[in-house]
């Protein structure tokens, strides 16, 4: 489910961090779908973070359950920190 979706972005975040630093930001041209993805994972993960301004993310308004101190600790500030990675090594990738 979720977790192996976050594996498989966490795979791609690496394998994207790996290139750039073997080639440099201005190595080699990455695909545009490559770019895309790194922008689309940066953004949803975003989302994540911001939330659904009822049980997960930063603006939630359910804040009694373990869940919501778990994610208030945990899961949002993952989520921002994945976003902007996603956002930053979109950004730094060239055509």
């Amino acid at each position: 489910g979720a977790a192996t979706l976050i594996a498989l972005i966490a795979a791609f975040y690496a394998y994207e961090g790996v290139a750039n630093l073997t080639h440099g930001a201005g190595g080699p041209a990455v695909a545009t779908w490559e770019i895309a993805a790194l922008g689309f994972a940066g953004v949803g993960f975003l989302l994540r973070a911001i939330g659904d301004f009822n049980y997960v993310g930063f603006f939630k308004r359910k804040t009694g359950t373990a869940f919501a101190r778990a994610d208030d600790r945990y899961f949002s500030p993952l989520c921002l920190f994945l976003a902007a990675s996603g956002l930053l090594a979109a950004s730094t990738r060239t055509l």
